[in-house]
């Protein structure tokens, strides 16, 4: 974003001082397209005013239910506080272990790990 506010800046700047190839070509236009080339990057490719990632980490942490995320693989790979009570671990020693072991090793039956 901040590329995309000194464009215009330094393009115009640029044309004021006659540091341009030409003298009489304004390039604070072109510029502008740049500017709006890269916030529309920004926005729509690499989601920046989406909300989504802080909604999500923000109700991940503060959900009453315990939540365990595996991978492709079955592996534990982030949990929140209330499953760790659940469990019983605090520190849940066992990320990256694998699902099947853990929760065999957590008394849960497996079949109730869901699917």
């Amino acid at each position: 974003m901040l590329v995309s506010a000194i464009a215009p800046w330094v393009a115009n700047w640029l044309f004021f001082i006659e540091a341009g190839p030409m003298e009489n070509l304004d390039p604070t236009p072109f510029a502008f397209f740049v500017s709006v080339a890269v916030l529309w990057c920004a926005v729509y490719r690499v989601r920046l005013l989406d909300i989504t990632p802080v909604a999500l980490k923000s109700i991940f942490e503060n959900i009453t239910s315990g939540v365990i995320v595996l991978d492709e693989l079955e592996r534990v790979v982030a949990s929140n506080e209330s499953a760790k009570a659940i469990v019983g671990r605090s520190g849940f020693g066992c990320y990256r272990a694998t699902a099947s072991g853990s929760v065999a090793d957590w008394g849960f039956d497996a079949a109730h790990t869901g699917g």
